[in-house]
């Protein structure tokens, strides 16, 4: 069956995105132009007919990363479209539906199978043919609609998707033509901020293919949804006339209906539209994509106020269902030592939005008392969310108030910090005693649950196992770690805050730099090591000329030169279970996927310069850090005296020794992690041997309350899609719950980028963008941009000639090993992996916060 009546019963594949919406509406009582859908079975048989799959298969087949490829093949492709012959039967059918509406002019659409989906728009994709009059001249037009599924910029966009090009499909449909006064869009969210509570009109005189083309600059009307209240008005060229498009009785009309659309939909939606002889006809609507989703159950009121975890955390990629339950497992029990709820969907403080983890931040902005610290806090950790933290604290939908903890939050609290700051004075008064104790708890603590873990076998014991394990996490965390961390950064910011009253900005930073016992230091300077070795075997330098997924498959089969294969083990053996964005669980490793590791020492085998050493860098580091400490401690008691000068002398042995201590924290929780991840896995195996998975790594997809005896197999398929759509979503630093995303900002005049500064340090060179570390090589000397890092990335550091990050403060990982490093690092420029494009030359002040394109 060709052709469908708009308002019948038809699916997806049959009427395209469009065509299904526009029956859904009429069904639903909307007002929608009367018209047909030619189905895509029509387009299916007009390429049979006209023998055009082969010609699709091969053109498509061209097509590389440039724009003349596509252009190319989408010219051969509509080219053979428009010299094809349309079968009798089909050419019939269609002009017999045409004089059966007994409309003179008719509108005719392209609806493609892949359009107007809630994670796929495709706005604008296909082509739209107005006022087409005459069988002859819709044929014409029906055809060109099928071949607008090959334009460069259909196909583009499904290859930026990932959308097979050979799954799509096209209907196409024809309404009578709405000669309207006035016409355009709306959208029943403000899809510049996100809140949902706006409606945004853009409205012009005439039909409306030139506003959504972007030939004409419309009106502007922003409504508040639940007052009717026009909250601003923007009037646009149109014709020239100065006069408004719609009135407001007409704007609050529209935007009444757009709510009733939005509320059969069950989504924000974009709508087109059309007013003649004074009432609106729907033209189509579509999902609004690129929304940020809010968490579940966020109401605009009260409002409240979310930060991102995976921001604080440099990792912005979403995460899979067991690694945010993971996540949520351990802040459970954290949050039930302090009255809280352990039960990861009940946690109200930390919530799931878009396959990110947000915190429920509000009270923050609330209490007067804790606005300073926010602000404060801000400067070391996110700058560029600055202004954004003051906008937010200044709306008055967020009821403030002033008052101190409650007596029922002090008695929660005192068990907790009394101890806590006595482990830190502890810390503070026997600095080398406390790391070592604090070092040996961490090595007996992973030791005794692998341990554990290697004698569980049942599905049950291991589920009782990763229970157990996580709950050990926060009592090592809160007892034995982070108060000598705490010490250490404590310290340092004592002598920063001193250097800074002693107009020593730069020393302030450089006693940061070559810090000891620094792990994830520790780590980069094994691997360096380990390529020293493997530089003096010549096999194994004749073998790192392979490319790297070879020599990874070639490692995983132990057929490596022996000491090319036993150097990467023995580091391996250290560091395997580490990874990118490693604080999920679900992630792999690189004992498992040792490629990037591998890419690290072909990296580091091109060091020929000895100066540019890593070990001796970081020696070089480490001197001038203890000058700078010294050059401190001088001008103390020049300025300021004897006792001063000891002060900071007592404060710099402390900073040595506990500073470096700020990764240790995160290394203990991978590695507690990772004993976890063994146990899962076995569970998948468990599970897969069952028939309840198709492969033990959907365990990951699973929630941890569902480890059970059951078949998982659909909703690992459905977690599995919504991952991925959840993957391709930027997300926001903060979010409030009615939907307003702030993104954060900085300055460019086109030429330079502003961010914070958080290594000192110039360095000219050449952007690597990066966005994966474990898929790409930095050469020595580039400058590395990137959204954000996390220890995955810091072997990089040790080859990169300075930094650019679009995340992050003083305190984040990437700036911390940056200043150890010697790196000039700007961070918190926003959006620049797009702004800066890899082979560009550009300059890093890590002084002034500036990075300036040179060429």
């Amino acid at each position: 069956m060709h052709i469908y009546e708009l308002g019948e019963s038809v699916s997806l594949g049959t009427a395209g995105g469009k065509g299904l919406n526009l029956c859904l509406l009429v069904e639903a009582g909307f007002n929608v132009p009367k018209g047909f859908i030619i189905a895509t079975s029509a387009y299916n048989e007009y390429v049979e007919a006209n023998g055009l799959q082969s010609i699709i298969d091969e053109n498509i087949a061209i097509i590389d990363d440039t724009v003349e490829s596509l252009q190319t093949a989408s010219e051969h492709i509509r080219e053979t479209f428009t010299q094809g012959k349309m079968p009798e039967t089909l050419r019939k059918t269609i002009i017999e539906a045409y004089q059966r509406h007994e409309v003179d002019k008719v509108a005719v659409r392209s609806s493609a199978t892949a359009e107007d989906l809630p994670e796929t728009s495709f706005a604008g994709q296909q082509d739209t043919f107005l006022n087409v009059e005459g069988k002859e001249a819709l044929l014409r037009a029906v055809v060109d609609c099928w071949s607008s599924l090959w334009t460069p910029r259909a196909i583009g966009y499904r290859r930026r998707n990932k959308i097979p090009q050979d799954v799509v499909s096209l209907a196409v449909v024809v309404q009578a033509m709405v000669q309207s006064v006035t016409s355009g869009v709306l959208f029943t969210v403000n899809p510049l901020t996100g809140v949902r509570t706006e409606a945004v009109v853009n409205a012009s005189f005439g039909l409306g293919e030139a506003l959504v083309s972007g030939r004409i600059e419309p009106d502007e009307y922003v409504v508040d949804k639940r007052s009717g209240l026009i909250k601003s008005v923007r009037l646009g060229e149109k014709d020239g006339s100065g006069r408004q498009g719609l009135n407001e009785e007409e704007i609050r009309e529209l935007v009444d209906l757009g709510i009733k659309i939005e509320d059969y939909y069950g989504s924000p939606q974009d709508i087109e539209w059309a007013r003649y002889d004074d009432r609106f006809y729907v033209l189509q609507s579509r999902p609004v994509t690129g929304l940020y989703p809010l968490p579940p159950g966020a109401m605009p009121e009260p409002l409240l106020v979310y930060g991102s975890f995976g921001h604080v955390q440099g990792v912005l990629q979403s995460l899979t269902p067991m690694g945010i339950d993971v996540i949520l497992q351990m802040l459970g029990y954290i949050q039930k030592k302090l009255g809280g709820t352990l039960s990861p969907k009940e946690n109200k403080r930390f919530l799931i939005a878009g396959g990110r983890l947000y915190s429920n931040i509000t009270e923050l902005f609330r209490n007067k008392r804790y606005h300073g610290i926010v602000s404060g806090v801000l400067q070391y950790v996110e700058p560029v969310m600055a202004s954004s933290v003051e906008e937010i604290i200044s709306d008055s939908r967020i009821e403030k108030k002033d008052s101190k903890p409650s007596f029922h939050d002090m008695s929660l609290i005192v068990p907790v910090l009394v101890p806590f700051i006595c482990r830190f004075l502890g810390s503070v008064l026997r600095p080398v005693s406390s790391r070592k104790k604090m070092n040996n708890k961490i090595e007996s603590e992973v030791k005794y649950w692998r341990k554990a873990g290697e004698e569980v076998k049942t599905l049950e014991e291991h589920r009782n196992y990763v229970h157990r394990l996580l709950e050990s996490i926060h009592r090592t965390i809160l007892k034995r770690i982070l108060p000598s961390v705490a010490a250490g950064q404590g310290m340092f910011f004592q002598i920063k805050m001193r250097a800074e009253r002693l107009g020593l900005d730069n020393d302030a930073l450089n006693i940061s730099r070559g810090l000891p016992y620094n792990v994830t230091t520790e780590m980069d300077l094994m691997l360096w090591e380990k390529v020293k070795h493997i530089r003096a075997d010549p096999a194994s330098m004749n073998a790192l000329k392979k490319p790297v997924e070879k020599l990874a498959d070639a490692y995983l089969k132990r057929e490596l030169p022996v000491v090319f294969q036993t150097e990467l083990e023995s580091f391996l053996d250290s560091y395997g279970m580490r990874g990118v964005a490693e604080i999920d669980v679900g992630t792999l490793r690189w004992g498992e996927v040792p490629a990037h590791i591998i890419q690290m020492i072909q990296t580091y085998s091109t060091i020929d310069d000895p100066e540019k050493a890593p070990d001796t860098v970081f020696k070089h580091m480490a001197e001038s850090a203890e000058a700078s400490l010294e050059h401190i401690t001088e001008e103390a008691k020049r300025q300021w005296g004897w006792r001063s000068k000891q002060i900071v002398k007592y404060l710099g042995v402390r900073q040595r020794n506990l500073a470096g201590l700020r990764e240790s924290p995160k290394l203990y929780i991978v590695k507690m992690l990772y004993n976890a991840r063994r146990s899962l896995l076995s569970i998948g195996k468990i599970l897969e041997s069952e028939g309840y998975l198709e492969s033990y790594r959907d365990v990951f997809y699973l929630r941890i309350d569902e480890l059970e005896h059951r078949d998982w197999r659909m909703v690992v398929t459905e977690r599995k899609q919504k991952f991925k759509l959840d993957t391709q979503r930027n997300p926001p630093r903060i979010l409030l719950s009615d939907g307003h995303a702030y993104y954060g900002s900085s300055s460019s005049d086109g030429k330079t980028l502003q961010g914070a500064p958080v290594s000192p340090g110039v360095v000219e060179g050449t952007a690597h963008v990066m966005f994966d570390p474990s898929s790409e090589k930095l050469l020595p000397g580039e400058i590395l941009v990137c959204p954000a890092t996390d220890p995955a990335w810091t072997p990089l550091f040790l080859a990169a000639g300075g930094l650019v990050m679009e995340v992050g403060g003083l305190m984040t990982h990437g700036s911390i090993v940056a200043r150890e490093y010697g790196i000039p690092a700007v961070v918190g420029v926003y959006d620049a992996t797009s702004r800066l494009k890899t082979g560009q030359r550009i300059r890093v002040d890590g002084e002034k916060g500036v990075v300036a394109i040179l060429e």
